[in-house]
């Protein structure tokens, strides 16, 4: 059998389309699968297996394993898998149905459907909305690859449906020819089953496919006064071939059309005057025996005209001391009103209102006040959770604000006053004060001056409950991120920054700064004696206690270079860690030995020392 492809559309299907994009290039006719939206329900999942794909199993508690599907309207299933998307239809209908698959491992048909009744030489558009249910960015998952069939023959396939999380719109146009009423239309998966090719379908649609049809009007929505002129609606068919057309008209928001009798020219006189909502479109098709036919014609875009009414009739009550507003009137006072109004559609309108004045019934509120939980800071809250003798629902109209919620945030210290009016405009006016609580203080005390290699303390003071202490500074000599004293020798200036957070969750900081002397003086003395009185009998470095961590050397030569003392195990402030004035177990002659040592200071610093001692024996 001999089908007709556009090449126009063939080009527009050889990528992916957005869910919603109308893969005609005209207007399309009413949905011949009546069903292929799979319809609606509140249950989640459609008990009744509806035999859609004959080769795959219907299952009813899902997650549908590998070759099985369900009509769900919702997979946020309880036992959904880790990597599905959790989704509803495409559409704006919250209990519409979707048709989730679970692939088998060979190639299988999702839907297939003989359709007759069809007319010749007509088009018509095969598609369907489809989605990879895999979420974006999981990787070796395979892949969902589906094809159309028309006649068991392939007319489109999509290639891999990416993992987008998005719907998309994939299909086909084809003209049907001369003798040719009756087709068969399929949906085939591709992709081999296992890790992945899960994907769900939606809005499977095949149309009759016509030319571009729209009404020309003024708008797509033109409203009118009971005295306008008639409007005159014209064809706009993208075409020049001959068309026939019926005029229809909807008078439930395009809900159900009817036929307007004798309405099948190219233009149509709107000349109804009553106050409604008139709905216009037609049908057009290429001959009156497809015109007839559902299957053959395609529908128009729509236009809608709306008649306001002349008369109003409105019964309302407000509270004594109240004032109802209507025109030109301010009326406060039991009685039966009618005022002329001119809308802002240019209309005369007569408005009967029955007013009613009640007496004011006394508005009490109840409330919950939280004054802010730290100082200065906009944290407080009012909460009104009933109005006595009020009738709902209410207005409230705070720091000139009118807000619908009883709930007022982020709220300073201080004085604020709220008005409440009921439905009836009855009022009451409620003052509120909020109050600080005490400044949450921390204080690390004064800045010190320390020499090098001398220890500092401070306490952290507080007036609070602290809960979490948070350091800027620590040096690695004090594991501390989270203590209120500090004990340590710094090595450096530092400057240390605490913020403290108490029970109610306010933070105080304050910093401290500690400046640190690096003074590297040691004592070397100029003499010794070392004649085993007691007195100057060794050669020692002193330094102030802690200063010093290690002399790395000490060197003694005499005056002609020759080395005569070395150790690298000279401790400073120690006796008999230093030299004995010896050489080779003897004591050496009166006269002036060159010293050098050298120093690694707690810092780390390592300083140079040379002079001349002089022995004397």
């Amino acid at each position: 059998m001999k089908y007709f492809l556009i090449p126009l559309l063939l080009l527009i299907l050889s990528c992916q389309h957005v869910a919603g994009q109308n893969i005609c290039a005209g207007n399309l006719g009413e949905n011949i699968f009546i069903n292929g939206d799979f319809g609606s329900g509140a249950a989640m999942i459609l008990q009744t297996d509806p035999r859609i794909a004959l080769s795959y199993f219907y299952e009813v508690n899902p997650p549908p394993f590998d070759g099985e599907y369900t009509i769900t309207n919702n997979s946020n299933w309880e036992f959904k898998y880790g990597t599905w998307l959790g989704i509803g239809d495409n559409s704006d209908d919250p209990n519409g149905y979707m048709m989730v698959v679970n692939a088998d491992f060979t190639p299988g048909i999702f839907f297939e459907q003989i359709v007759d009744g069809l007319c010749e030489n007509t088009n018509y558009a095969f598609s369907a909305d489809i989605i990879n249910m895999i979420m974006t960015g999981v990787s070796g998952h395979i892949d969902p690859d589906v094809s159309f069939l028309l006649d068991d023959e392939v007319f489109f396939t999509t290639g891999n449906i990416a993992k987008t999380e998005r719907w998309n719109t994939y299909g086909f146009t084809f003209a049907t020819e001369a003798t040719q009423t009756e087709v068969k239309l399929t949906i085939r998966n591709n992709a081999p089953g296992g890790t992945g090719n899960d994907l769900a379908l939606d809005n499977i649609s095949f149309r009759a496919c016509g030319p571009d049809a729209n009404i020309i009007a003024d708008s797509k929505r033109i409203v009118l006064c009971p005295d306008s002129q008639p409007i005159n609606l014209k064809t706009n068919i993208s075409t020049n071939d001959q068309q026939f057309v019926q005029w229809q008209l909807s008078e439930d928001q395009g809900m159900n059309w009817t036929d307007l009798p004798n309405a099948t020219d190219q233009s149509y006189v709107h000349d109804i005057f009553i106050p409604g909502q008139y709905f216009y479109r037609y049908l057009v098709a290429q001959s009156d025996v497809n015109l007839s036919n559902t299957k053959c014609r395609v529908v128009s875009d729509t236009t809608f005209i709306e008649i306001l009414p002349i008369e109003f009739s409105i019964s309302d009550t407000i509270c004594e001391g109240a004032a109802y507003v209507i025109g030109s009137q301010s009326l406060s006072t039991t009685g039966v009103y009618i005022e002329n109004l001119v809308g802002r559609r240019g209309c005369d309108s007569i408005v009967t209102l029955d007013l009613t004045v009640i007496n004011d019934p006394g508005l009490q509120l109840e409330f919950d006040v939280q004054d802010p939980n730290c100082f200065q800071t906009n944290s407080g809250r009012i909460t009104i959770t009933n109005v006595v003798n009020g009738a709902a629902p209410f207005q409230y109209i705070f720091e000139n604000d009118t807000v619908s919620e009883p709930s007022f945030t982020d709220l300073n210290a201080g004085l604020v006053t709220l008005h409440v009016f009921d439905r009836f405009l009855c009022e009451v006016e409620q003052d509120f004060s909020l109050f600080d609580p005490p400044e949450f203080i921390v204080d690390l005390g004064e800045d010190q001056f320390v020499q090098l290699g001398e220890e500092i303390a401070f306490d952290v003071m507080s007036n609070g409950n602290i809960v979490d202490y948070r350091w800027n500074t620590i040096p690695n000599q004090a594991d501390c991120p989270n203590c209120d004293e500090v004990r340590l020798v710094p090595f450096d200036d530092i400057r240390f920054e605490l913020i403290e957070t108490d029970l109610n969750g306010c933070q105080s900081s304050d910093a401290i700064s500690i400046t640190v002397d690096k003074n590297y003086n040691v004592y070397i003395p100029n003499r010794m004696t070392p004649n085993g009185d007691g007195i100057n009998d060794q050669f020692i470095i002193f330094a102030r206690e802690g200063l010093i961590e290690e002399i790395e050397s000490l060197t003694i030569f005499d005056r002609w270079g020759n080395l005569v003392f070395q150790t690298n195990q000279a401790l400073v402030n120690v006796e008999r860690s230093g030299w004995d004035g010896t050489f080779k177990t003897e004591v050496i002659s009166t006269g002036s030995y060159a010293y050098a040592i050298s120093v690694r200071f707690i810092d780390q610093s390592i300083q140079q020392f040379s002079g001349l001692i002089t022995v004397v024996n």
